[in-house]
């Protein structure tokens, strides 16, 4: 891949930024910063979550309350919907809705336009959770976050005493949990960094369960793809001969259609020729129906053959111009 040119997001700050993502058509960048120098009135000394808009050059802090107060904790984890309106972060701050007495790190999305802010970690009835919930990922129209969370009581007979994937609907204020085998067996282990379709309809996510799915035998953590509309589960991690990973498999991302997934692994029998003993990106192709069927996986080499617009970290105090690199 080609970059022909970058911009600096977060210029005004003398902190870290990091964590970054961006929406569809790439206008809208958010990010998260320890910087006080972003936006006018950021006294709370807290990190909290940004948005860029590139067209106007503006930026503006999200996490706040609705009416317009600093946080009291730390905010993280932005996830940022395809046209930029919603933003869904973690955040333990106590003070961004009214009753949040738990004393938990909990999801909020923020609304842009409407400028309110809902905490969706919570059950059906609206019960506060008893467990800490972490990085979300948001679908393209912002009805549904998916999340990981420790909690035993956002959905009934949750009893794992593990960290499960959540889904909320934002629409029908619902809640599901996605992390269980396709005839709803609890996992019998942790289940972390969800990750969306556009539609809300596919979850991927890792996980060290070992019953998810029949012949699950590596004692690895592998990545899974949940169906929410099916019910049905597949584990993706696996060789071109269906063959197990012998090292575990994390950080799973889903295209927008949910056919392809992305994914870091230090196995080195999921392709041919694997021998260079570091973790790498693989990607593999799963078919959008059933997820049913024989699972092609291929290193991901070129990635990306059109032009495109990135978010990303870097740690550098100046950028050539034009920065040009070849990765």
């Amino acid at each position: 891949m080609t970059v022909t040119s970058a911009e600096v997001i977060s210029k005004n700050s003398h902190q870290d930024s990091e964590n970054p993502g961006i929406s569809a058509n790439g206008r809208y960048v958010v990010f998260v910063a320890d910087a006080d120098s972003l936006v006018n009135g950021d006294n709370n000394g807290k990190r909290d979550i940004f948005v860029y808009d590139r067209d106007t050059d503006t930026t503006e802090r999200i996490s706040i309350s609705s009416s317009g107060f600093e946080s009291n904790n730390n905010a993280d984890s932005p996830s940022i919907s395809s046209n930029g309106r919603f933003i869904t972060f973690q955040s333990s701050a106590s003070n961004l809705v009214e009753g949040d007495t738990n004393q938990r790190n909990d999801i909020f999305v923020y609304d842009r336009e409407t400028h309110q802010v809902e905490r969706i970690s919570v059950s059906n009835s609206g019960a506060q959770s008893n467990g800490d919930s972490y990085p979300p990922s948001i679908s393209g129209d912002g009805r549904y976050v998916a999340f990981q969370s420790a909690a035993s009581n956002l959905i009934d007979n949750d009893t794992n005493n593990e960290s499960d994937i959540f889904v909320y609907d934002r629409d029908e204020n619902s809640i599901e949990r996605v992390s269980v085998s396709s005839s709803g067996t609890e996992a019998n282990g942790v289940s972390s960094t969800p990750h969306l379709s556009a539609d809300g309809r596919y979850v991927t996510f890792s996980a060290f369960a070992s019953n998810l799915v029949n012949s699950d035998t590596n004692s690895r953590s592998d990545i899974f793809v949940y169906d929410r509309q099916t019910h049905i589960i597949k584990r993706v991690s696996l060789g071109d001969e269906l063959t197990e990973g012998n090292s575990s498999s994390i950080n799973p991302r889903l295209s927008s259609n949910g056919r392809y997934i992305t994914f870091e692994s230090k196995a080195s029998n999921l392709v041919s020729n694997d021998t260079n003993h570091e973790s790498d990106i693989s990607s593999m192709t799963a078919t959008r129906a059933k997820l049913s069927g024989p699972l092609s996986m291929t290193k991901a080499k070129k990635v990306m053959e059109i032009p495109l617009t990135l978010a990303f970290q870097l740690m550098a105090d100046s950028l050539p111009s034009p920065l040009r690199r070849q990765i």
